[in-house]
C-alpha cells in the first residue's frame, strides 16, 4: 500500500522535483535509504555543505551528510504530512547539523573518534593534534554566528575586509574583532601551552 504522500490542493501541481522527491520517500525506511544512498538524488550532499557553509560551522562534513541520510530514511513516513518537501529537506538537515554539534561538545576530552578521518587526515599536514583539532572545532562552533560569520569572511574565504564591512555595515576593526574570537579559539585548542621558565 502507498503511503499516501501529502497531496496538492485540486487545481495546483506538484514540481517535477517535488514529485520525485516525494517517491524517492515513498516506503519503509530501510527502501528509503537504499535509495537514497545510491546516486544522492536528492542532493543531500550539496545540501549539507550548504547549510553548514550558511551557518559557518566547522564541522565533519561526512558525518553529517550522513547523519542526514539516516534521519531522511527514518523519518520518510513523516514527509506525507509535509506541505514542501524542501523545507522538511532542510528541517532534517539541520537536526543531522544539530546532532553533530551535540556529540562534537560531548568528545571534547575523548581522542579515539579524533583519530580517524578527516580529523587526522587534516590535522597532519598542518603538525596539529587531531584530537585538539576536534575540540577546538567544537569551540569555534560555540561562538555566536556573527563572530564565526567573519572568521570565515576573512580566514576562510580570504575575502576583501572593505567589501565585508560594507556588506554588513560594520567597521573593519569590528569585523576583525569579531574574526578575532574565532581565531582565539582555534589557537587556544591547537597551539600547546607555554612552559613556565623555572
Amino acid at each position: 500500500m502507498k503511503s499516501g504522500l501529502a497531496r496538492r490542493p485540486l487545481g495546483t501541481t506538484a514540481t517535477a522535483g517535488e514529485a520525485r522527491a516525494r517517491t524517492l520517500l515513498d516506503g519503509v525506511p530501510e527502501q528509503v535509504l537504499a535509495r537514497l544512498v545510491a546516486g544522492d538524488p536528492l542532493e543531500l550532499r550539496g545540501r549539507v555543505t550548504a547549510r553548514l557553509r550558511e551557518r559557518a560551522l566547522l564541522c565533519d562534513a561526512e558525518r553529517v551528510i550522513l547523519r542526514a541520510l539516516a534521519l531522511v530514511a527514518q523519518q520518510a513516513r513523516a514527509a506525507d504530512t509535509a506541505s514542501d518537501v524542501e523545507d522538511w529537506l532542510a528541517e532534517r538537515v539541520d537536526e543531522g547539523i544539530e546532532q553533530s554539534l551535540d556529540e562534537d561538545q560531548g568528545l571534547w576530552n575523548e581522542t579515539a573518534p579524533a583519530r580517524s578521518s578527516p580529523w587526522r587526515v587534516f590535522a597532519a599536514p598542518l603538525g596539529l593534534d587531531a584530537a585538539a583539532l576536534r575540540e577546538g572545532c567544537a569551540r569555534f562552533n560555540g561562538l555566536a554566528l556573527e563572530q564565526r560569520e567573519a572568521f570565515f569572511l576573512l580566514v576562510m574565504d580570504g575575502a576583501s575586509g572593505d567589501e565585508a564591512c560594507r556588506a554588513r555595515g560594520i567597521s573593519l576593526s569590528e569585523l576583525a574583532r569579531r574574526a578575532r574570537a574565532g581565531l582565539d579559539v582555534l589557537r587556544s585548542a591547537v597551539a600547546p601551552e607555554p612552559t613556565p621558565c623555572r
